[in-house]
């Protein structure tokens, strides 16, 4: 019973942790996006003047 449990447990951290990996790739790949629309922003907004 015990070592189920201690594999259940196992399981519920392996799939939270890939839920964090996805999680936190997401946000890397989001950050990026606006990072470039930034500087397009600010490229353009200085060619204009």
């Amino acid at each position: 019973m015990s070592s189920q449990a201690a594999f259940g447990s196992s399981l519920l951290f392996q799939s939270i942790n890939d839920d964090l990996n996805a999680s936190l790739s997401v946000a890397d790949e989001l950050s990026k996006e606006f990072s470039s629309l930034m500087n397009e922003a600010s490229s353009s907004s200085s060619n204009n003047t």
